[in-house]
């Protein structure tokens, strides 16, 4: 039995798909609607059929941000990129790319660049399309496609996320914030946070959190400890796994993934806390 070709595609589909979204189920439900379109068209007019289909799931992903935009104007509190389960493997070549383009970081960084600011720096700088190649898929001419990448990039450097070395620097810090706050160590916890580190908190309302970002590494370390404090970390299961292509912090009830705690390093100092308490983003781990 012949494999539909459209099954080679779909994981670089999806992986188009969420770094253009940070939505692990929009990006499903994308490739779903790509595959539908895929299945209808006449095929014997297709010449390349990844370009094909990247084309369509980048112009869905941009109308669908766009419609995101005006969504998140009802969000309670801040958003962040649902987590995502990544197993990026321990080639150093490979893996350092990627596991920052995968980032909660990373993508936190492109929400404030328009949908084509941002499908022209992801399809160039992340999956290396040429201008022309995208300048197709998006209905603009190459040149304004450099533009756009170089406005994109201006944008990136202004906040450019920090990473560590390597997964195993990231572990390491994060281990000691950890430990830091489960001890109630206050000075221990400064010691790791930058003087303008930030606690983002994700809930949608639905689950206690800080409704606003918490700047500053005092204000930061004593709202992490008070937080454990009330909910002692006895009373749930914790793991590190590998969430957006860096280790990060699961805790869990009854085998219910209640918090994720990521950190944005250097593998040094912890410059940004990712704390997502939503449950409905929470719900795919």
């Amino acid at each position: 039995m012949s494999v539909d070709p459209f099954e080679s595609h779909r994981a670089k589909l999806f992986a188009i798909a969420y770094r253009m979204t940070g939505s692990r189920a929009d990006a499903d439900e994308l490739v779903s609607e790509c595959w539908l379109r895929w299945s209808s068209a006449d095929r014997s007019s297709v010449d390349n059929v990844g370009g094909w289909l990247a084309t369509v799931i980048v112009r869905l992903s941009i109308d669908l941000q766009k419609s995101a935009r005006a969504r998140r104007e009802q969000y309670v509190g801040p958003w962040l990129p649902e987590p995502l389960e990544t197993a990026l493997g321990d080639d150093p070549a490979s893996r350092t790319a990627m596991a920052e383009s995968v980032s909660s970081a990373f993508l936190l960084v492109l929400e404030a660049l328009s949908p084509a600011e941002r499908a022209v720096l992801v399809l160039h700088d992340v999956f290396e399309f040429e201008h022309e190649e995208i300048g197709a898929m998006i209905d603009r001419s190459p040149e304004a496609c450099r533009q756009s990448l170089s406005r994109a990039r201006a944008r990136l450097r202004e906040r450019k996320p920090r990473f560590a070395a390597s997964a195993e620097q990231h572990m390491a810090v994060l281990s000691a914030f950890s430990l830091a706050i489960a001890t109630g160590d206050l000075v221990s916890l400064l010691a790791l946070l930058s003087p303008d580190a930030a606690v983002i908190s994700d809930s949608n309302g639905k689950a206690r959190a800080a409704r606003n970002v918490v700047t500053g590494a005092e204000r930061c370390a004593r709202l992490l400890i008070g937080l454990a404090r009330k909910d002692p970390t006895a009373a749930l299961s914790a793991s590190v796994r590998e969430l957006n292509g860096w280790p990060a912090l699961v805790l869990a009830r009854d085998g219910r993934a209640e918090s994720v705690i990521a950190i944005e390093t250097d593998g040094d100092r912890v410059f940004a806390v990712h704390a997502m308490r939503n449950p409905d983003k929470l719900a795919r781990l």
